[in-house]
């Protein structure tokens, strides 16, 4: 058979699963070797990103890569999604897509075809980033159908519309008529980015049993929850981070008592912990409310912070392996460190040593679990 040549010998699957293993480029250089490899290009999954800049280039992808796996358009990108006098959009051919980048685009004809009809096309799709598409109205109930669908990111979609159970719950309904599949669906879930997105409703606790997630997004949308109660021992096990800038999330930035402080920064820390992140939430600091019963301003009328402002904020503290936290003012001043976990074996010498090092910092709040009440605070503010 050393007579043979290579296009005599690579033909049908053979050929196709090897082209697969190329760049996109050098798929399309394929086509020229002859007719039997224009036919495998027609059939050859693309698993390289191909970023669009042209319309040209769009329509010359959909007629020699209609198998292509991943797209990316942004603003950058001179492309109308469907072509002029078309009945649907060009995307559409592409059944078999996987990955979707659309960024900071207007991408009007697809909302005149309907969104949801373009998402029901695309049932392998993986990964959905829509970030910045503010004038794109649609609506999170037009994913439900993705069984795929583990990666959503949709940053600052002002018109995007629907609750966060939408994604959840009727995964679950379809699971439950397709029973072997209930497990696989409900875990799919690992990046869920709706930051932005303030029309966007939910509640927090409805992610707490997804097993699989690693980063939730929520700053600035009306998902609500309460830290307090929202996460408990055993729950978001394989969450790496969240964004909780939201008003809607008791516990994310303030709290309105000195009391809650513990509930709240015991439910912080479980993620932190479990976390390999060095921020993994966002806003990392926590501070008690103004509008507090428990609040109060410093003693002296100056233009300036020092360390003997009142301790209305907490920072976490992290000794050895030893996770606490501490009521502070972050300018030096700090209380006694609750702690939640128990200090490590008397012969662990690096740990005493730390604490050793810790403890030698002194403040004017020693000695104090809590931020001192307006009365001790004058004493200690006179006696300092």
């Amino acid at each position: 058979h050393s007579s043979l040549g290579t296009r005599d010998v690579l033909h049908g699957d053979i050929l196709c699963n090897t082209l697969c293993f190329l760049g996109w480029k050098d798929v399309m250089t394929m086509r020229l070797v002859a007719s039997s490899w224009k036919d495998a290009v027609m059939e050859t999954p693309v698993d390289e990103q191909v970023y669009v800049k042209t319309q040209g280039a769009l329509e010359g992808l959909c007629r020699c890569l209609p198998e292509l796996v991943s797209l990316k358009v942004d603003q950058g990108s001179n492309v109308l999604l469907a072509g002029e006098g078309e009945k649907e959009p060009m995307l559409y051919r592409y059944a078999k897509l996987q990955h979707f980048q659309c960024l900071h685009t207007n991408p009007s004809l697809i909302q005149s075809y309907g969104f949801q009809k373009l998402m029901s096309k695309w049932q392998n799709l993986k990964t959905l980033n829509l970030h910045g598409n503010e004038t794109l109205e649609w609506n999170l109930y037009d994913l439900s159908s993705l069984r795929h669908l583990h990666d959503i990111r949709c940053i600052n979609n002002r018109h995007l519309q629907g609750d966060t159970q939408d994604l959840l719950i009727r995964r679950n309904q379809y699971a439950q008529s397709n029973r072997s599949d209930k497990t696989y669906i409900f875990q799919n879930l690992t990046i869920l980015d709706i930051s932005g997105c303030s029309q966007v409703t939910g509640k927090l606790c409805d992610f707490c049993k997804v097993p699989n997630l690693i980063w939730l997004g929520i700053n600035r949308t009306r998902v609500s929850g309460d830290l307090r109660h929202d996460i408990c021992p055993g729950d978001f096990v394989a969450l790496q981070g969240m964004g909780l800038c939201s008003d809607t999330v008791y516990g994310a930035n303030q709290i309105q008592s000195v009391q809650d402080a513990y509930s709240v920064m015991r439910a912080r820390l479980q993620i932190m912990k479990q976390s390999s992140w060095e921020s993994p939430i966002f806003p990392l600091m926590l501070h008690l409310s103004p509008e507090s019963p428990d609040y109060h301003e410093r003693v002296e009328q100056r233009i300036y912070s020092s360390e003997r402002d009142p301790p209305f904020s907490i920072e976490t503290v992290l000794i050895g392996n030893r996770w606490g936290w501490r009521w502070s003012n972050y300018l030096g001043g700090f209380c006694d460190t609750h702690w939640l976990d128990d200090p490590p074996d008397k012969d662990c010498e690096a740990y005493n040593k730390e604490f050793v090092e810790f403890q030698r910092v002194k403040s004017l709040f020693a000695g104090f679990l809590e931020p001192p009440t307006w009365d001790q605070y004058q004493i200690l503010c006179e006696e300092w």
